[in-house]
C-alpha cells in the first residue's frame, strides 16, 4: 500500500467530525471528502459485483477517474455519526481502485447529502433512477423489488417509482431471486437471457437441472470451438512452415502463379531450348498497313488486287464488306488461291 493511500486512510479513522461540512476541504453546496471516511452499509448496494460487466465497469471507471477525478457528486445520508454512501457506489469504488491500484492521487470525492426526510425505503428506490451510468440488469433489479416489497411496497408503487408499467412486470422480475445460483452465473455472464432462463426452469421442471444441462451444452460449444481455432492454428503454421522451408531452399511459394516462358522462332526450330519441333498448324503471316506503308483500307484493296491477281478465275467475285473481303469463287479457285497464299486463315 503507497505512503499516499496509508495517510488517507489515517486521516479518516482520526477524524471526529460529525457533519459533512466539519469533512469537507472546500466550502461549497458540494463537499470534498476523503473518500475514505464514507462508509457503505453491507448489502446496501443491489449491484452483483461478482459480474463481470461490473467488475470491467468499475476498472473502465477508475481510468477516466485516475485522468479527470470523479466529475458526479455522490450522495450520501447521516447515521449514527458516520455517513454512508446512498449512490455512486461503483464511482467511489473506482475512486478507490484507482488510488490504490493506478496511483492516482485522489485526495477527495464531491459528494452531496440526501434530501431530508428521506428514509430507507426511498434511498432504496433511488438506486432505479440515479444509475444513468450503467442501469441495473433484471437480476439486480429483482435485489431491489424484493427488498422494497420486504418494506411493505406494493408492486404497483415499485412499478411507478421505477417507471414500469404495471405491478405484474414487477412480479415477473421478482420471480428471477428463486433461480438457483448456478442459473444466475449463466445469466451473469451472458450465456442466457433472464427471460430464457426462467423458460428453460419451467420446461424442464426443475431449475438446478436447467442449470446444468445449459452447462453442459456450454461446455461443449466452447469445447468444439477450442478445437476448431487450434486445428485452424496447426493449419495455419504448417503453411507457414512450408513457405518458409520452400523460400529457405530456393523455390517459389505456395500460391504464387508460375512465370510463363515467352516462346521465341528458337523455340520452333530444332536444337531450339523449347519445342523440337514446330506446332501442327504453322503460325498464320499476316500482311499488316505497317508492311505496306499504307491505311489499312487502302491495305485491304491492294490484298484484294493480289487476290484477283493470282487467281485470274472467271468464277471469281470479290467486294468490300464492312471494312473486309469478301471472295465468292468455286472449290477450284478456293483450293488454288489457299496453296498460294498458305494458309486459309489468311484469307
Amino acid at each position: 500500500m503507497s505512503a499516499f493511500v496509508e495517510t488517507l486512510k489515517s486521516e479518516a479513522a482520526a477524524s471526529t467530525a460529525t457533519s459533512i461540512k466539519a469533512l469537507s476541504e472546500r466550502r461549497s453546496e458540494v463537499f470534498h471528502v476523503n473518500p475514505y471516511v464514507l462508509k457503505i452499509k453491507p448489502n446496501w448496494n443491489s449491484r452483483d459485483m461478482r459480474a463481470a460487466e461490473n467488475v470491467q465497469h468499475i476498472e473502465m471507471l477508475a481510468r477516466s477517474i485516475a485522468d479527470c477525478g470523479v466529475q458526479e457528486p455522490l450522495t450520501v445520508f447521516s447515521e449514527d455519526g458516520s455517513f454512508y454512501l446512498s449512490d455512486g457506489h461503483c464511482r467511489l469504488l473506482a475512486a478507490k481502485f484507482a488510488v490504490e491500484k493506478m496511483g492516482a492521487e485522489i485526495r477527495t470525492v464531491p459528494v452531496k447529502t440526501e434530501e431530508r426526510g428521506s428514509n430507507e425505503g426511498d434511498r432504496l428506490a433511488s438506486q432505479l433512477v440515479r444509475n444513468s451510468g450503467k442501469p441495473f440488469t433484471d437480476l439486480e433489479k429483482a435485489v431491489v423489488f424484493l427488498r422494497l416489497q420486504r418494506m411493505g411496497w406494493s408492486d404497483d408503487q415499485i412499478a411507478s417509482r421505477a417507471g414500469m408499467v404495471n405491478g405484474a412486470a414487477v412480479a415477473r422480475i421478482i420471480e428471477l431471486n428463486e433461480l438457483p445460483e448456478e442459473m444466475k452465473a449463466l445469466i451473469n455472464d451472458g450465456t442466457i437471457s433472464a427471460s430464457q432462463a426462467k423458460d428453460a426452469a419451467k420446461k424442464v421442471g426443475d431449475a438446478k437441472e436447467a442449470a446444468a444441462r445449459i452447462a453442459a451444452v456450454k461446455a461443449e460449444k466452447e469445447a468444439a470451438a477450442k478445437a476448431k481455432a487450434e486445428a485452424q492454428a496447426q493449419k495455419e503454421a504448417a503453411a507457414k512452415a512450408k513457405a518458409e522451408a520452400a523460400a529457405a531452399a530456393g523455390k517459389r511459394l505456395p500460391g504464387r502463379p508460375k512465370k510463363e516462358k515467352a516462346l521465341t522462332n528458337a523455340d520452333f526450330l530444332p536444337g531450339g531450348d523449347g519445342l523440337a519441333s514446330p506446332p501442327a498448324t504453322p503460325a498464320p503471316v499476316r500482311v499488316t498497313a505497317k508492311d505496306l506503308g499504307d491505311s489499312v483500307a487502302t491495305q485491304r484493296n491492294k490484298v484484294a488486287v493480289m487476290v484477283k491477281n493470282i487467281i485470274e478465275a472467271d468464277d471469281t467475285e470479290y467486294n468490300m464488306f464492312n471494312g473486309r473481303v469478301r471472295l465468292t469463287m468455286s472449290a477450284a479457285s478456293w483450293e488454288k488461291l489457299t496453296k498460294t497464299v498458305g494458309h486459309e486463315s489468311d484469307v
